[in-house]
């Protein structure tokens, strides 16, 4: 007795058969790869191509930790000499040679012919809304002062010192914009950071100041201009 063959028969064993037809004359892997591998000339020049990038990117970061490291040795050699004619020719060599090769740190020199031997207290006329004061203590010859949010995590400081000639900052400006302003006949610098931290150091009267904090760059300016000190 010979089986019916139904239509879904006869269409499944004609895909089976068309399947095993296909997969028949698809080439063997090794064939494929002799015929679709790189010339000995192109792997030569793609492995030089990778051998240069590599090269390049570690000569980079090489050139980075050297400067940083040199920066780090020459501020430091400045610190501790005594003597301020080589502390003014370091200082010079610094901002000449090192910030000019390598950018990735800018140095701030400030300047004052007569400057007070000693800061006994300073008031802040202005602070931003919601920062109370939590710290104050001798800097040197200079006064500190730390203000903290009531609510979140931001704080502003406040250095204010002698300017006695012999003040050097390094600061990182990879991410920051530095912008040259004048507050009140005063010459200042002003570091903006993409993270939202800001910095005003300028000199006013022989003192030097560092404001620093999480508040906008207007509000330094505004803390700045309210600042009185004591001698």
């Amino acid at each position: 007795m010979s089986e019916k063959v139904t239509f879904d028969t006869a269409i499944s064993t004609a895909f089976r058969q068309l399947q095993q037809q296909t997969l028949s004359a698809i080439p063997d892997l090794s064939l494929l790869s002799v015929a679709f591998s790189p010339s000995p000339t192109l792997v030569k020049k793609t492995d030089a191509i990778i051998y240069t990038a590599e090269r390049k990117q570690k000569r980079t970061i090489l050139l980075k930790y050297i400067a940083r490291t040199a920066a780090a040795i020459i501020i430091v050699f400045t610190l501790l000499s005594a003597h301020p004619t080589v502390a003014t020719a370091m200082k010079k060599i610094f901002s000449q040679t090192v910030v000019q090769w390598f950018d990735k740190y800018i140095s701030i020199e400030t300047q004052a012919d007569t400057y007070p031997q000693q800061i006994t207290d300073f008031t802040v006329g202005y602070m931003t809304d919601g920062f109370v004061l939590m710290e104050e203590s001798q800097y040197g010859a200079g006064i500190y002062k730390l203000y903290e949010h009531i609510f979140e995590k931001k704080y502003v400081s406040i250095i204010i010192k002698p300017d006695d000639n012999d003040n050097i900052t390094g600061i990182d400006n990879e991410y920051s914009t530095i912008t040259e302003i004048m507050i009140n006949g005063n010459k200042g610098t002003l570091v903006c950071r993409t993270d939202g931290y800001n910095l005003l150091l300028i000199s006013c009267n022989g003192a030097q100041y560092c404001i620093d904090g999480y508040v906008q760059c207007n509000e330094i300016i505004k803390i700045f201009e309210k600042i009185k000190i004591f001698l």
